[in-house]
């Protein structure tokens, strides 16, 4: 060990003496000083914008993909790490000195591991400059992610560490620096794009992804730990520091030896495969999450539903159209780690499938003589662009019935359909949305899940009497409130489904657990009036929406609950608004049924007024009501206050029945659900109102609603003179501080 440690002591010496390396550590921190200003200065434009919403600051400077600070600096390891090790045993072979240390009783193993262990210390000077701008990162930004910070400088030490030992090894295959040097960078440019490599042959996809660099070095750079990432790197690092070893015994033998230590090599690499591979095994793996708020790990109620799925396999299958633009075979595995890395932790036997289908699509981009090609022909062509086995594509029809039906509701030419499937249980789960988040969020993905274990409830609309549809898409309907699956509000997505029941051709379905009537224009018989009683009886849950144009029809239903809605509509005079359209005020004692999000007024375009009797054991609860300082009939001029939404609840049939009516059948209409669309706004008043409603009726199971984490690093002190400051020292001082410390050093080195 002492020889080893003089090694290295003299091969750092000869570091710090040599101008290269102080050059290439200048040129590393005024490229640290340029990205490290850049994104300040694009964070602090921000904030002075947009200061609200500005939160995970620490991710934003540091983190965020391609353009943060740690993956910026990464792009130059390429070039920094072959530059300073290009020399470490080429020059002992040009100059000759190699011989000499053959010939000298050190070993072989003592000169690789000095020289690797002297690369290491200078490495944490590297390091030492990143750091510095962390520091400089805690002044302006309070409450710093730390953990964030630290995981990254963590994942920068492991990756140059392992570009030291593989440019150690590329120095002792040449005598020249140049041809080290360039090996070197073309090693680890094929090892970092290794991952997209013939990963539409099965044996070769999962082998070469977890042989490239890059997918272990990502998730530190992010704040997370994983041990497979740390057991990779050291694990590479070592049997290229073998290799080196090996390489340099093999010239000091003859042909047959040369031979034996080529096998021990080769035995040495499928050691490491095979060790990488049992690192990489889902249940050995430890996680470390070191980011404030956990970010890369499931939502604690996310993991309370993963924990109900280990009592067998969880199985994720994949369909995709042919012509959908994303499908990728290189992209299948991160794909997989960008969308269930965080819930794969928990479950970790998680199988995953891939299907790609073709059919013909409303989204065909096939123009000219190609547009009348039929399906197959189409999907031949697309296959042949983007290298894919039609033998791995089939069409729609040879899926199973369930499939084909989900799949034929939508234009999957830009989106793909999960399945997922747990002991006898699916559930179809989309992952695109129409807003302006895009991608469904955890809470949508931990709803799929839960409905493999709790069924999801069942939602029935009325319908025989032109009640409001949700089959089609009419203004005045409510098809984007129940079934559209890019709405990310809509209640299939949020454990829900739903059906239209025709009252005039038989009873309620004994299994629904919500029944929806909602401002029928016609009016029902006796008999459809004795099954809604029925169903009432039974103590069957509720949804009334009333208008009071049509109160001749709904208010025969409205009486079997003492409730009525008058034949008449409530004007406003809030300005800028239409006086039809009223804002109904939520009741804040209503403990139990409305969550306080900030929006406490609900539209209601042309709402009518309910009256109500506390009669059959019914605890009526006031839900919205109009402001009296501007609201009034439309007959008449008089200001007051109107009640427009009811909740009423009583214990029957052994169980708590719950209604609700609201005295206008527009306040969950497509027409308002989509007025907001040219800002693409899911979370409005409305839509978080009838999310609320309906979570009340499963007494919280669905929709589901969690707490959500927030970090500390949500603001910024900083101003132009400080951001010009920072420039001045980050680009300009520190450094050509560097710079003139390596010239000194180097100029009393040659007076010596």
């Amino acid at each position: 060990m002492k020889i080893t440690l003089k090694i290295a002591k003299l091969q750092l010496l000869n570091l710090m003496y040599s101008p290269i390396s102080w050059v290439v550590l200048m040129v590393f921190a005024l490229y640290s000083g340029i990205s490290f200003t850049d994104g300040l200065e694009s964070l602090h434009r921000t904030f002075k914008q947009v200061p609200d919403l500005m939160s995970l600051n620490t991710n934003r400077l540091f983190t965020q993909d391609r353009w943060g600070y740690f993956f910026k600096m990464k792009e130059l390891m390429f070039l920094f790490v072959p530059i300073l090790t290009m020399g470490f045993i080429s020059n002992e072979m040009n100059s000759g000195t190699i011989k000499l240390l053959y010939s000298s009783p050190l070993k072989i193993r003592n000169i690789v591991v000095g020289k690797y262990l002297a690369m290491l210390i200078f490495s944490l000077a590297i390091v030492l400059v990143m750091a510095i701008a962390i520091i400089g990162a805690g002044l302006f930004i309070p409450d710093m992610d730390t953990g964030v910070t630290i995981a990254g400088l963590i994942g920068f030490f492991l990756l140059i560490a392992t570009y030291s030992a593989i440019g150690l090894f590329m120095s002792s295959l040449s005598r020249y620096q140049i041809i080290s040097g360039l090996a070197t960078i073309a090693f680890l440019f094929v090892l970092d794009f290794l991952g997209g490599l013939a990963q539409d042959v099965p044996v070769l996809r999962d082998i070469l992804y977890w042989l490239s660099i890059s997918n272990h070095t990502t998730p530190a750079l992010q704040g997370y730990l994983v041990s497979t990432n740390i057991f990779y790197f050291i694990i590479v690092s070592v049997l290229f520091l073998a290799f080196t070893v090996n390489k340099l015994h093999a010239d000091r033998q003859n042909k047959k030896g040369k031979q034996k230590i080529r096998l021990q090599s080769a035995a040495y690499l499928c050691i490491a495969i095979v060790c990488i591979g049992i690192a990489a095994m889902p249940k050995l793996k430890v996680y470390g999450d070191m980011t404030e708020t956990k970010l890369h790990t499931a939502h604690p109620g996310t993991q309370e539903i993963l924990a109900q799925l280990k009592e067998d396999q969880l199985k994720v299958k994949f369909f995709a159209h042919v012509n959908n633009i994303w499908v990728r075979p290189e992209r299948r595995k991160g794909y997989e780690r960008q969308y269930y890395g965080s819930y794969t932790r928990f479950l970790r036997d998680t199988k995953f499938e891939y299907q790609i289908f073709y059919s013909p699509v409303r989204s065909d981009q096939f123009k000219g003589e190609f547009k009348n090609y039929s399906p197959r022909k189409k999907a031949e062509l697309v296959a042949y662009y983007k290298g894919l086995d039609m033998d791995d594509i089939k069409d729609i029809k040879e899926l199973d019935a369930k499939e084909q039906e989900v799949l034929g509701r939508y234009d999957m030419a830009y989106s793909v359909l999960h399945n997922f499937v747990y002991k006898d249980q699916q559930a179809f789960f989309m992952r695109d949305r129409d807003d302006r988040s895009l991608f469904a969020t955890e809470i949508e993905w931990a709803t799929a899940f839960k409905t493999l274990v709790h069924s999801p409830y069942q939602v029935s609309f009325i319908t025989g009497h032109k009640e409001r549809n949700i089959e089609r898409a009419w203004e005045q309907d409510w098809n984007r409130m129940a079934k559209v699956s890019t709405h990310r509000s809509a209640l299939v997505n949020n454990g829900f489904k739903v059906n239209s029941q025709d009252i005039t051709k038989g009873d309620i379905k004994e299994d629904t657990d919500i029944l929806m009537i909602l401002d029928p224009m016609q009016s029902y018989s006796e008999e459809e009036l004795s099954k809604i009683k029925s169903y009432i009886d039974k103590g069957g849950n509720l949804v009334i929406a009333a208008e009071g144009k049509n109160s001749a029809f709904i208010n025969p239903v409205l009486s079997l609950i003492n409730v009525e809605v008058q034949n008449t509509s409530i004007v406003s005079d809030h300005t800028g608004r239409v006086s039809e359209v009223c804002l109904g005020t939520v009741n804040k004692n209503a403990p139990g049924l409305l969550i306080d999000y900030g929006m406490d007024e609900i539209e209601l375009p042309g709402a009518s007024p309910l009256t109500y009797k506390e009669k059959d054991g019914f605890k009526v609860i006031p839900l919205l009501s109009t402001n009296d300082q501007n609201s009034s009939l439309a007959d008449q001029d008089q200001k007051e206050s109107f009640t427009v939404a009811l909740a009423l609840e009583r214990a029957q049939n052994g169980k708590q029945q719950k209604i609700i009516v609201v005295g206008d059948a527009d306040f969950a209409a497509d027409k308002v659900i989509l007025k907001n669309k040219s800002t693409r706004d899911p979370f409005t008043a409305n839509t978080l109102f009838y999310k609320n409603i309906f979570r009340w009726f499963t007494a919280g199971e669905y929709p589901l609603l969690f707490e959500t984490i927030k970090g500390s690093d949500n603001t910024i002190i900083m101003s132009n003179a400080k951001e010009k400051v920072y420039k001045i020292v980050y680009i300009w001082i520190f450094p050509f501080a560097l710079l003139f410390i390596g010239g000194f050093i180097f100029w009393r080195r040659r007076r010596m």
